[in-house]
């Protein structure tokens, strides 16, 4: 099964439990929380006086969306797809995805050079592909959750623009992924 179609059925997967058993709030697992948490507003805007904060080892913020980056990013799974085809022995690239930060992630996919061109071939770096997927799945996911009653309101920690963004460009979304899925990638 591709990337994009192993996505979207897991997205689908996911909306449709939700709509299961609205009496009972979902709350997300700690990896879906820390996948979607913004970074604290002093990490985003340090006071004037204040010393640099040290650079992140983990860079698990989110990034902030547009169809640009969405579109980029079903291309680079596209590409992935068809890399994963042509050379088995590559191996699935979501693999341990849910185990790794976005700096693992990342780095997984940069130290194979046919992930790595696959990804570079859309526009885009190993680190950006990382966090734009992060970003849209916690956002795609937080977005269900919410539409099918399971959450009043989004936990701390979940990045609301990105929600919003996905919430106003749905349509858009699930026509990329539909295509991505439709021509088997």
């Amino acid at each position: 099964m591709s990337i994009v179609l192993r996505l979207s059925a897991c997205l689908l997967v996911t909306a449709s439990l939700a709509g299961c058993n609205k009496s009972e709030p979902a709350s997300p697992s700690s990896a879906d929380a820390q996948a979607a948490a913004p970074a604290t507003p002093a990490a985003q805007a340090p006071a004037a006086d204040a010393a640099p904060a040290p650079a992140s080892t983990d860079d698990d913020t989110p990034v902030a969306l547009d169809m640009g980056k969405v579109e980029a990013w079903m291309e680079a799974q596209k590409n992935l797809a068809h890399a994963a085809e042509a050379d088995p022995k590559m191996g699935d690239p979501a693999q341990n995805a849910s185990e790794e930060n976005t700096t693992q992630y990342a780095a997984r996919l940069d130290a194979s050079p046919a992930m790595r061109a696959a990804i570079q071939a859309a526009g885009l770096s190993t680190r950006e592909f990382a966090r734009i997927g992060d970003t849209l799945i916690g956002a795609m996911m937080a977005n269900a959750a919410l539409q099918s009653g399971q959450l009043k309101t989004l936990p701390e920690g979940i990045d609301k623009a990105s929600v919003d963004f996905v919430k106003q460009h749905d349509a858009e979304i699930q026509a990329l992924m539909s295509k991505g899925a439709a021509s088997g990638t």
